[in-house]
């Protein structure tokens, strides 16, 4: 009989479809300020229909998955942006501590250093046994030692402080390699049991793009 049985198993199909159809928009609903939430849809079809009497009847809907709304595409090519603007961002930042170690807008950086240090030469030159341009020749050389000295001694302290970073770097780009790894595996198992995996491959793809940056 396909009268009331039908129509009852395609009014149930229908409550349980809209049903998981909520359930997905309440996740997107919940994940609104998640920036590493992907938009969700459920997927419906229609039930495999009967026949009866030389007439095919309808048996209702049915969800086929729950899919994410992701275009793996921009996706990796926004990764790809990410990483460069890290290393542009981190390039940015030790070229203004190079700048400021060889600030010349206060008057005393190392142009100034050698331009006094060359003039006190001119003016020894055109009296060499004066001993008072003699002496001012040593004190702008002593100056101008202190003054590579000092900046020796700093780009050496931003070598120090690059190298520290790079060995920190190294361990969290391990860490999160490791994290990746065992998302892969997650998903595969959930996939594998017929499992929504969605929501472990968001956490992925922002681990993706952690290691971008690093």
């Amino acid at each position: 009989m396909t009268g009331l049985n039908t129509t009852l198993n395609t009014a149930g199909s229908a409550l349980s479809a809209q049903q998981s159809a909520i359930s997905v928009t309440s996740q997107n609903i919940a994940n609104v300020d998640n920036p590493d939430y992907s938009l969700q849809t459920a997927e419906c079809s229609a039930s495999t229909p009967v026949e009866s009497s030389g007439i095919t009847y309808g048996t209702g809907v049915q969800v086929d998955g729950v899919n994410q709304n992701v275009n793996q595409q921009v996706e990796n090519h926004l990764t790809r942006e990410k990483s460069a603007q890290a290393a542009l961002e981190t390039q940015l930042l030790y070229m203004k501590t190079i700048e400021d170690i060889f600030d010349e807008s206060t008057g005393t950086g190392l142009n100034a250093a050698m331009d006094s240090y060359w003039n006190a030469w001119e003016d020894l030159s055109n009296d060499p046994a004066n001993p008072a341009l003699q002496a001012m020749v040593y004190d702008q050389g002593t100056v101008l030692s202190q003054q590579f000295n000092a900046i020796d001694a700093q780009l050496e302290q931003m070598t120090h402080d690059l190298n520290r970073e790079i060995r920190s770097d190294v361990q969290e780009v391990n860490a999160v390699t490791a994290e990746i790894a065992a998302l892969n595996q997650e998903i595969l198992a959930a996939e594998a049991a017929g499992n929504n995996a969605n929501d472990l491959k968001d956490q992925r793809n922002a681990l993706v793009d952690d290691l971008g940056e690093l």
